[in-house]
């Protein structure tokens, strides 16, 4: 069972959108006169939708999260010696968190704790992956965000905070308009939340959605020097 959203080690804080009938009604004729059409991602991840998308990335022709594994298990505790001690780990799309396990338990290791912020915008995905991180690292804290991107960095954006490692790992499988924009829009919002500066590890995909925002500021600012 889920673990309760106001534990101890486990505290969740909601900031999606709505997603009742009346919500999904609207979005749909928008998105049926938009051009290309479109359909917020919000409404994929139910707790079945969610399940699926852990199917999906279970197929063998599915590569990305086999590699991620592979490089985090090998490379955890490098990684996580490149941040301060007692950063908290901020991941965008957690999921099931279970690449991510090979972080927290490499900051566990060397600091005795971690402090773990995962953003999502599937409430059962949050709570199904904090009953399973929490039972098996007893000194382990999460505070869970469930909202998209942008809306969850704003809300970990507050003064006073310490170092923090950020983690966009994988990819969505929404449509590319739809994508993009969220991929822009979450990295934008990483410029303005590295204070003070923290470290970013990106998935293979997510790579991209970086290029192509340094590139567009790159252009913005010859530009703006002719």
């Amino acid at each position: 069972m889920p673990p309760d959203s106001k534990s101890d080690r486990f505290h969740l804080r909601t900031s999606a959108p709505g997603s009742n009938a009346h919500d999904l009604a609207r979005e749909v004729a928008d998105g049926l006169r938009a051009s290309p059409k479109r359909l917020p991602c919000r409404f994929f991840y139910d707790e079945a939708g969610s399940k699926l998308f852990e199917e999906i990335c279970e197929q063998p022709e599915y590569y990305l999260t086999r590699a991620e594994d592979e490089i985090l298990r090998a490379h955890a505790p490098e990684i996580v010696s490149l941040v301060p001690r007692n950063a908290q780990i901020v991941e965008l799309g957690s999921g099931s968190g279970t690449k991510t396990r090979h972080l927290l338990a490499a900051a566990i290791a060397r600091d005795g704790r971690a402090h773990y912020l995962p953003i999502d915008i599937s409430r059962s995905a949050l709570e199904s992956a904090a009953h399973a991180l929490l039972a098996k690292m007893p000194t382990l804290q999460i505070d869970a965000v469930e909202a998209e991107y942008s809306t969850g960095l704003s809300r970990l954006a507050f003064p006073g905070r310490g170092p923090r490692l950020y983690l966009w790992l994988g990819r969505d499988h929404t449509s590319p308009g739809v994508r993009a924009a969220t991929w822009i829009a979450a990295v934008s919002q990483l410029i303005v939340v590295l204070v003070p500066v923290g470290l970013v590890v990106v998935g293979i995909l997510a790579i991209v959605a970086v290029a192509i925002l340094a590139a567009v500021a790159l252009a913005m600012l010859l530009l703006d020097r002719r």
